[in-house]
C-alpha cells in the first residue's frame, strides 16, 4: 500500500515466544512449502512457512485459504496470536489475507522489487523476530535496520530489498492486512 513515508511503526510486541519455538521446530518446518521461492524469483533465497494464502488476483481479499491452522500446534498457537494482534490495530473489520513466517539465511538476499496485484491494496505489516545488526532493508532511497519485536507497516509500493550481511538468519513474520 502506498503510504507517506517508507514505513509506519505500528506497535512492539515480543518475539520471545515464536522465537523459541521456531528454535525447537528445526529446520523441516521451513521445507514443507515452496510456493513463494519458485513462483517469485527474488524471494529464491529465503525459506517461508505459509499460514494463510489469498490469491494475487482476488482483489477484494475473499478467498483467503488458511493452510495452517492455529490449532496445529504451539508455533502456529503463537504467529495466529501475533497476526490478531496486527489485525485488530487496522480495526475489527480488517482482514487477514497472508500470513506466513519468512526467513533470510544468514550470507542471503531479497532483490531489488516493488509489489504488485492485489498487494497495492494492503498493509504489508512485519512482526520482526529475529535479526541482527548487519541486516539492511532498504525501502525507496532509506535503509532501515529494524530491531527484534518491532511491528511496522511499510510502503510495499516503493522498490525495496532486503540484504542480510550477518551471520544469523532473519525472520519475519509478515501478515498482510486488507481493511
Amino acid at each position: 500500500m502506498q503510504l507517506e513515508s517508507d514505513y509506519i511503526d505500528l506497535f512492539k510486541e515480543t518475539s520471545t515466544a515464536i522465537k523459541d519455538v521456531i528454535a525447537i521446530a528445526g529446520d523441516n518446518v521451513w521445507n514443507m512449502n515452496h510456493y513463494r521461492q519458485v513462483a517469485f524469483d527474488v524471494h529464491n533465497q529465503t525459506k517461508s512457512i505459509i499460514y494463510a494464502w489469498t490469491d494475487f488476483m482476488d482483489y477484494g481479499y475473499n478467498t483467503t485459504e488458511v493452510l495452517i491452522d492455529k490449532h496445529v500446534d504451539e508455533l502456529a498457537e503463537q504467529v495466529w496470536k501475533s497476526a490478531e494482534k496486527i489485525r485488530l490495530f487496522f480495526g475489527a473489520d480488517a482482514k487477514i489475507g497472508r500470513l506466513m513466517l519468512a526467513r533470510l539465511p544468514a550470507g542471503c538476499k531479497i532483490g531489488k522489487h516493488a509489489d504488485s496485484a492485489n498487494l497495492t491494496y494492503i498493509h504489508r505489516c512485519h512482526h520482526v523476530i529475529q535479526t541482527n545488526d548487519k541486516v539492511d532493508f532498504k525501502i525507496g532511497n532509506g535503509v532501515y535496520n529494524f530491531t527484534e519485536g518491532s511491528v511496522f507497516d511499510f510502503n510495499n509500493m516503493e522498490m525495496h530489498s532486503v540484504d542480510n550481511r550477518g551471520e544469523t538468519d532473519r525472520i519475519h513474520l509478515i501478515c498482510d492486512i486488507k481493511v
